[in-house]
């Protein structure tokens, strides 16, 4: 309690009863990380795998830290109560892979804070209980997914990204995505709250967008929202 921990193995990281500490730094060379134990609590973890997917639970949240998690799989990071802040590099690699950001509380990028998953068929999911919101927009691109955006958001949401579609539920506080290029809305959501969308791109949709307002920007392309079910 209250100390640094680092853990580094060659192969498969399990757990059979609870890990707390202060910091959690894991590497594995020739495995999968796998710490989802309920009672797990650390303010600050780390850790990389080069040939495994990387999961971890925590009790009450925690900062996903410089340098950061990533992985050569998929990344499942969840916090059971509280916040979880991104303020390092989270990514997942490979084909077809997930991030997926899953607080009881709020997600917060900060400083070089930014979930990438690069790959064509690559997605990210973002999910909280209260806002997910970005600090760092001004020098970070906050999201890059090659494929999908998934967002469910119980507070105010406000994100940079680079990703190829959006698909979003806010059900209070209103959304704004900033997208660096093309984006298509594949269904969005924000009953009785202000949707905003800017793109560098073409903007379309193969869902629906249900708010109070909608507020769009292309720099570089058409909007087509054509779709019926538009309210």
């Amino acid at each position: 309690v209250g100390q640094s921990i680092a853990l580094s193995v060659g192969g498969n990281l399990t757990q059979t009863g609870a890990i707390v500490g202060n910091s959690l730094a894991v590497t594995s060379s020739a495995g999968a990380v796998t710490l989802t134990n309920a009672g797990n609590n650390v303010d600050v973890l780390s850790g990389s795998t080069t040939s495994g997917n990387f999961s971890c639970i925590d009790a009450d949240g925690f900062t996903a830290g410089a340098p950061g998690i990533t992985a050569v799989g998929n990344v499942d990071l969840t916090s059971m109560a509280g916040d979880i802040t991104i303020d390092g590099l989270v990514s997942a690699g490979g084909s077809a892979k997930n991030v997926l950001v899953d607080a009881a509380g709020k997600v917060l990028f900060r400083n070089s804070g930014r979930v990438v998953n690069a790959d064509a068929a690559g997605t990210v999911a973002l999910k909280a209980g209260g806002t997910i919101s970005a600090s760092n927009t001004a020098s970070q691109t906050t999201v890059t997914a090659g494929s999908a955006l998934t967002i469910n958001a119980g507070g105010s949401t406000s994100l940079s990204t680079d990703v190829a579609s959006l698909a979003a539920t806010v059900t209070a506080g209103g959304l704004t995505v900033n997208e660096k290029n093309a984006l298509a809305v594949s269904s969005l959501s924000a009953v009785g709250q202000s949707i905003a969308l800017s793109v560098g791109g073409n903007l379309t949709q193969t869902g629906a967008i249900v708010g109070n307002s909608l507020a769009v920007t292309s720099s570089a392309g058409a909007v087509t929202l054509t779709n019926a079910g538009n309210n």
